[in-house]
Formats: structure tokens, sequence, C-alpha cells
């Protein structure tokens, strides 16, 4: 094979087997949480799904190690995207970080054989982008291993064993090590191998295992901001906020024909166009199941009723999904909380079964867009009932008694609707 980097290439690297490997077997007790953060909920999936599927998102990778905690492979079994269980397998992580790497590493020899290049992302750090991580594999394949850093925010000092001021550090000399890394797998199973106990317990930092016992010249390149790891809650809110950003431009938008597709577009324009998907009525049975805003135009109370109709068919399946993804995650938790009851001076780790019960927040969106075919009350008695019907969901409607959707008003309310996904604006009908 070829093993010369195709800097052109926008689909694969021309390298040999790519594993990447995700430690997330940590409990994460800077994060203040019972829960270990990277099964902590965003949307009704936890933070680590969303690592797995962007990571999985890149097709030239060819396969996807993730160590978890003992009592949580099935929960993280069944967060993984039906498209991607074959290249994602779940494994019981090791007491520390870099012990579960060692372990991902040799997993990885044993189901894909010659590895040549190895990536090693957090759990906990969702974001990434395939061109960046192409630059990486690029460099990694040249230099045998590299990794993204990123400014100082502050300043660090040092003190005395009395709390006073020793020194600082000069700021602009330093940098934050970020993730993903990338290595050469020879290099870096190299570097494990040859590790002291010590490293392996009390070590973070996987660059500098291979230049420690390898003698690598580290790459370092500077990375994009969005690279940070969820360490406190202040992280998680911030990830949260982004992750709903991404997610619910994921939106369906339905017309009741082939008539209204000039409005259709209208809208997408507003939206981030390559994220969304227009239908006719006919077209409801190829809904996108990643979907979870709807926004649809419709003439008639009929037509309504037959839009929801079918789309109830797929929002059950996802609710079936959520729920089957809640069981597991209350298995995880009577397992873990049977192993401290024997270790009583531990802090438990998860949440207690009743608060997993409560919903954060609403799963779906749907705005509903009325032409005046139809009378206010009805629109108000279909808009309540079915808010009714599914309370995960936020159900709105929007009459356009003097207005249509090209209009700026308009387009201004169905991103407020969509995008706030406050429970106070389900059951509501606003007149434009």
């Amino acid at each position: 094979m070829d093993s010369s980097f195709d800097y052109e290439s926008t689909r694969r690297p021309m390298i040999g087997t790519m594993v990447a490997i995700i430690p997330a077997a940590g409990i994460g007790e800077r994060f203040g949480s019972k829960v270990p953060k990277q099964f902590s909920m965003i949307m009704k999936k936890p933070l680590i799904y969303y690592t797995l599927r962007n990571m999985a998102n890149i097709e030239w990778i060819d396969g996807i190690i993730v160590l978890v905690p003992d009592g949580y492979q099935e929960l993280m079994n069944q967060s993984i995207p039906d498209d991607y269980s074959e290249r994602i397998h779940v494994e019981i992580g090791e007491k520390t970080r870099h012990r579960s790497i060692r372990k991902g590493l040799v997993r990885a020899k044993e189901l894909y054989g010659d590895v040549e290049i190895v990536i090693v992302q957090d759990g906990v750090r969702p974001f990434i982008e395939e061109e960046f991580l192409e630059t990486l594999v690029g460099e990694a394949f040249q230099h045998g291993a590299v990794g993204p850093v990123r400014p100082l925010v502050s300043t660090v000092v040092a003190t005395s064993e009395s709390g006073f001021l020793e020194h600082s550090l000069d700021r602009s000399k330093y940098r934050m090590s970020e993730m993903p890394q990338v290595f050469r797998y020879d290099l870096i199973m190299s570097a494990y191998s040859k590790s002291l106990e010590y490293d392996l317990d009390y070590g973070t930092e996987c660059l500098h295992l291979v230049s420690k016992y390898c003698g690598a010249s580290v790459k370092l390149i500077e990375g994009p901001e969005y690279l940070w790891k969820v360490t406190y809650l202040k992280d998680y809110y911030a990830t949260e906020r982004l992750v709903k950003e991404n997610e619910l431009i994921d939106i369906c938008i339905f017309s009741s024909s082939k008539t209204e597709t000039s409005n259709v577009i209208s809208l997408l324009d507003f939206f981030r166009a390559e994220r969304l998907r227009a239908y006719d009525y006919n077209e409801l049975n190829y809904i996108d199941e990643a979907a979870n805003s709807f926004v649809l135009l419709i003439d008639s109370i009929e037509i309504g009723k037959k839009f929801l109709e079918k789309i109830q068919i797929k929002f059950d399946t996802l609710l079936q999904q959520q729920h089957q993804q809640q069981l597991q995650l209350q298995s995880a938790t009577m397992l873990q909380q049977q192993e401290r009851q024997q270790s009583p001076q531990q802090q438990p780790l998860l949440a207690p079964l009743q608060q997993l019960s409560q919903p954060a927040e609403r799963s779906f969106v749907f705005c509903l867009l009325w032409h005046q075919s139809a009378s206010v009350e009805e629109i108000r008695t279909f808009t309540v009932t079915k808010a009714k019907e599914w309370p995960n969901a936020i159900v709105t409607s929007v009459l356009l008694q003097q207005s249509d959707v090209k209009d700026d008003k308009v387009c201004q309310l169905v991103k407020a609707l969509v995008y706030d996904r406050c429970d106070a604006f389900s059951s509501q009908v606003f007149y434009l």
C-alpha cells in the first residue's frame, strides 16, 4: 500500500488502518455531579454519544474503541447510533486513564491487525472537525506524534507551602495541551510498553510518554477554540448550548403540496440549509430519524391530522428508544449503588432513580404554520390536544393571518420556537 499522505484528499487520508481510542472510564470528581460526566444527559442522550457520533461521522476512521466504567457497557451500547454499531467497540476501562488507553491499544491490535495510526480523544470532548483531524493525522504520519495546543487563559503561578507566591510563568511561552492527539501505532504502543507503573497510575499526558520513553520529537499545532474538555459544570452548560445549536438545526420542513415549494425554500434559506430536509406530504415516510424539530405548513385541520398521524409513528419509535436508554441508565445506577453499599465511606456516583425518571427538557418541537383555511378556535383546540397527547414535545401553532413564511417576522418567530425550546411555548397559538 502507498503510504504517502494525500493533503488534497477530502474523503480519506492515504494511510493504513486508523483507529480512535476514547478513554471514558473516569468518574469526573471535579465535575461535581453524582453521574459520571460522560453520561450526563444532553437532549436525552449522554454527552459521550455526541463525541462518538462526531468521530464516527468521519468515514476514514476504521474503528473506534471506547472504554467505559464497569456497569455502563449496556448503556453505552444502547447509545451508539445503529449506523455506526459495527465500527464502535465498547470495552471496560481500567482504574486510570493511561491504563485504559493501553488496554485500548492492545484491543485495537486484536481487532484490526496492523494499525498504522491511533487517534486518542477524550469522551467528554464532543466537538471535532474532519479537516482539522485530517491535518493532525498527516503530521502524525510524518513526525510520529502530534497534539493540538491552545493559549493559556490565565497566568500560572507557583506557591510556597505556606501559601505565598513564589514565582509566575511567562504565559506567552506556554500552551494548554488539548485533544485529540494522534500517533503512529508502533510509537505509542512502545511508549506504553516501557512506561513505569508510576506513569500509568498518575500520568495523564500521552505526548509526554512518547517523548520520555521513545525520544520522539512531538509536533504541536495551534488548535481551534472548540477543543475544550468538559471538566467543570460550567463547561457542561457551555457544551449543552453548543450541542443544542447544532442539533436543533436538524429540522424537517413539510409542505402540504408542491405548490408550497417556494415558501419552503424561503424558510430553508433562513436557517443553515445544509442541515435541513424539505418534504411534501407524500414523502412523510422518509422522515429522518435524527430530526427532533418539525416545521409543518398546513392548509387545513384534516391535512394537519394526517401529517401528525404519520409523524407519530416515527415519534413513538424515538420515544421508545429514549425509554430503553433510560432503563439502561437505571440498571447501571442500581449496580453502582449495590457496589457502594459495601464501601459506605464512598459517596454514590449516580443520581437517585427517582431523578432519572424526570425529563430535563422536551425532546421534540412541532411548529405548525397554518393558512387561513382553518378557524382560530379549531387551530387552538387542535394545538392544545396534541400538546397533551405528546408531553415530551413542544407543540406550537402560528396562524398566518396577514403574513406568509417569506416574511422576516415569521422566520424570526419560527427560529425562536425551534431553537429556544421553551416549555411555555407549548399549546400556544401565535397570530401574525
